[in-house]
């Protein structure tokens, strides 16, 4: 069994007709004939699936592939009320994000998420220790692993395109969402990659597993290299957005 922790880079959904879009998760479980578990979910932060992590038996593993997401995102927990709640950086996306995940907010709740907006703003660098940290750990709680950096992965699905896809959201009904684009799950688009390009991940990560391939430098300083550049917006899975998205 592969076990897989991080955002929506790794997440695969159902779509609006009811069919199940396969990311390189699911491709790479067929190349390696191994059962998928797959804890990816969109929006979430580096400690949400480092809590995802730390609640498995990692000994089930055969490999371990760990998606570290942008800093800012953070989980914010009060145990003793068994509460949860994401915040992605700013308030309007924490609060769309919170009620995508089915998580109600309180008036304090929200009054949380702008205070966090405020700190993110002023000392955007506070938590950027918590990737160094928490890739350490997780590389040596498995002999196996990979760490993935999303930012990175950012490069793979922006090739070919005039401007950036960022900021992204997903909806459990297989929609996605950016500023500028519309990524469709019809025309393939998951994990915020082209199909082909998923094919491709999915190939990378084996290699690196099977040959000690150096996966995050082609995909950080030579995607345009290791990745198939789409020839059109249909080709990369994706439609322009008529007007810009609206968190409300």
């Amino acid at each position: 069994m592969i076990g897989i922790f991080g955002d929506s880079y790794g997440e695969e959904v159902i779509t609006t007709a009811g069919g199940y879009l396969e990311g390189w998760p699911s491709i790479l479980g067929r190349m390696y004939d191994e059962e998928i578990e797959n804890f990816c979910q969109c929006s979430t932060s580096i400690s949400y699936s480092y809590q995802k992590f730390c609640e498995q038996d990692l000994s089930k593993y055969s490999k371990v592939i760990f998606i570290i997401t942008f800093p800012t995102r953070q989980l914010l927990i009060n145990n003793a009320e068994q509460k949860s709640i994401h915040f992605q950086g700013g308030k309007k996306q924490s609060i769309w994000n919170n009620n995508l995940l089915g998580r109600k907010l309180n008036k304090e709740d929200i009054r949380v998420l702008e205070y966090q907006e405020y700190i993110s703003a002023i000392y955007p660098d506070t938590w950027n220790f918590l990737k160094r940290a928490i890739g350490k750990d997780v590389l040596h709680s498995h002999k196996n692993t990979l760490i993935l950096d999303a930012h990175h992965l950012s490069n793979i699905g922006t090739l070919g395109l005039n401007s950036p896809m960022a900021p992204w959201f997903t909806s459990p009904k297989g929609k996605f969402w950016g500023d500028t684009y519309l990524e469709s799950g019809e025309l393939g688009r998951v994990c915020h990659c082209s199909s082909q390009q998923n094919i491709e991940l999915a190939e990378h990560i084996k290699n690196y597993f099977e040959n000690g391939f150096d996966i995050n430098n082609a995909i950080e300083k030579e995607s345009n290299k290791n990745f198939t550049t789409p020839k059109s917006l249909e080709d990369a899975g994706l439609v322009l957005r008529k007007q810009p998205f609206n968190y409300e």
